[in-house]
């Protein structure tokens, strides 16, 4: 029972900066708390949303869109693109499954890695700066819902690579009434924000399959990083998608 109540706490606390202490947290919450994922996107959107229009009122465009992914990071503490950069390096290194899992571990960042992140970050600031104020608010909501509905999806869909480390905890015992409650939260943002979060969501369904295939063939399985480089690949997507389909 009690798990139910830490369930939403850890979600929070796993995907932003808001601290939980870790032994007050029992196994079976890992796993239950994929259920909010899509929820607490929702709060980090709408966080760097009222940032983003605070900002507008001050600085223009240019300046108001790095703000926007400066806040993202800070209010993320830079999960998903040090899960990005981990997983561009381990996927385009050349070497074994060992090799790749050790290169990923050390967490540093290779010349792949830091080509990859500032096209990443570069493609998401294009994005925005091309959105109207109201527009680019929407889109970065959506996106960060879909992001985290990606890192369910990935969670469920695919085996996790190693035998222990974070990714493990919340793979263990996951169930589908989890991923169905996450799904259908996504999904009731989706049909409010209309036919672009449709498209971006069909986009952030494929890019997280082809993704997961393209680690569980290198890796054996897919790794907490990889769960954090599809949510940032499905965030980049949103952002593109809302720039260039029609209303």
């Amino acid at each position: 029972m009690r798990a139910h109540f830490v369930a939403p706490l850890l979600a929070l606390s796993f995907l932003t900066v808001a601290p939980l202490r870790a032994e007050a947290v029992p196994p079976s919450a890992f796993p239950r708390s994929l259920a909010y994922f899509p929820a607490v996107g929702l709060l980090i959107g709408a966080f760097v949303a009222v940032a983003d229009a605070l900002g507008a009122l001050v600085f223009p465009v240019s300046v108001v869109a790095a703000l926007d992914l400066a806040v993202l990071a800070l209010c993320t503490g830079g999960l998903h693109l040090d899960g990005l950069a981990d997983t561009i390096d381990g996927l385009l290194v050349r070497g074994d499954r060992e090799r790749r899992l050790a290169i990923m571990h050390a967490g540093t960042i290779g010349a792949f890695a830091a080509a990859g992140l500032s096209i990443a970050l570069l493609t998401e600031y294009g994005a925005l700066v091309s959105l109207a104020s109201r527009d680019r608010a929407l889109a970065l909501v959506v996106g960060t819902v879909l992001a985290r509905w990606a890192m369910v999806l990935a969670l469920w869909r695919f085996p996790y690579a190693r035998v222990a480390g974070a990714g493990a905890a919340f793979k263990r015992d996951l169930g589908w009434r989890e991923v169905v409650v996450a799904a259908t939260g996504t999904a009731l943002v989706v049909l409010t924000a209309g036919a672009r979060a449709a498209a971006a969501a069909a986009v952030s369904v494929a890019a997280t399959i082809v993704l997961g295939r393209s680690a569980e063939s290198r890796l054996g399985g897919l790794t907490g990083d990889v769960y954090g480089a599809c949510g940032e690949l499905t965030f980049l997507g949103t952002l593109v998608v809302w720039s260039i389909a029609p209303r």
